[in-house]
């Protein structure tokens, strides 16, 4: 709850999906965080669907999904909507004029926007680095990278068994994975946790409604495999927000 220590001049909420069940025993808990958040800033942008989750009495500037959203020139429709929050900010403050050029000049700074560590980092040729960890951010990830190659492999490790055991109460992972050719599942990466009655890869895998899944480890033979897998012309993502990441890195270092 530390983002309830600030107030703000004005906030930007780019999605609200429920997480952090350690913090946030229930969903409308995790929500009403962000409203009173909300009402602590002076002024807060979102999108309409989020607006709708947290009921805020506070100031907010709701967006809906416009069709100039394909003008920005980015990989993953979330980057492209995030931008559009970005511009749509700039220009509510009163930072540019509201006109036609000044909206395309906004739409190309956000198109040339590199990009940010850990969040689809390209770390080697055919390898990404992406913090996913969430369902949705899982999703949108593995989206973004099927728009730049079709065949897209997942080395993926869950992270807090506190998080598996709320996704299994709500219907484990679904179709998140959609649009992954194939998936390598990790043993759970535990943070904060004693690792008592830990949920097993199989018990989680199996939560999955599409995709081909093989379980894993850390070990040389994944490293083999990811290499045969990035040979092949196969993007290969390492989506994690444990120790997966420091992994990968090193075995490019080696190689």
């Amino acid at each position: 709850r530390n983002f309830l220590t600030f107030h703000p001049e004005a906030s930007l909420i780019t999605s609200l999906d429920y997480d952090h069940p350690d913090t946030y025993p229930t969903q409308q808990e995790y929500f009403d965080a962000f409203a009173q958040f909300s009402e602590q800033s002076k002024l807060t942008i979102l999108w309409e669907q989020d607006a709708a989750k947290i009921q805020s009495e506070g100031n907010l500037f709701v967006l809906t999904k416009p069709e100039e959203l394909a003008q920005i020139a980015l990989a993953g429709e979330h980057n492209r909507r995030n931008a559009w929050l970005a511009c749509s900010t700039i220009n509510r403050l009163g930072f540019v004029e509201n006109t036609i050029a000044d909206w395309k000049q906004l739409l190309k700074i956000a198109s040339d926007f590199p990009g940010t560590n850990r969040r689809f980092e390209k770390i080697a040729e055919n390898l990404y680095s992406d913090y996913a960890h969430h369902p949705t951010e899982i999703q949108a990830t593995i989206l973004m990278a099927y728009e730049l190659n079709p065949n897209v492999i997942v080395i993926y490790q869950p992270h807090q068994n506190i998080r598996q055991r709320e996704l299994l109460e709500n219907g484990g992972y679904g179709s998140c994975f959609s649009g992954a050719k194939k998936v390598y599942w990790l043993p759970t990466y535990l943070s904060r946790e004693d690792g008592s009655k830990v949920l097993s890869p199989e018990e989680l895998s199996a939560t999955i409604k599409d995709g081909s899944v093989e379980l894993a480890d850390m070990n040389d033979q994944l490293r083999k495999k990811i290499e045969q897998h990035r040979e092949e012309g196969d993007l290969v993502v390492a989506m994690s927000a444990g120790n997966l990441d420091t992994w990968a890195r090193e075995q490019v270092r080696k190689n």
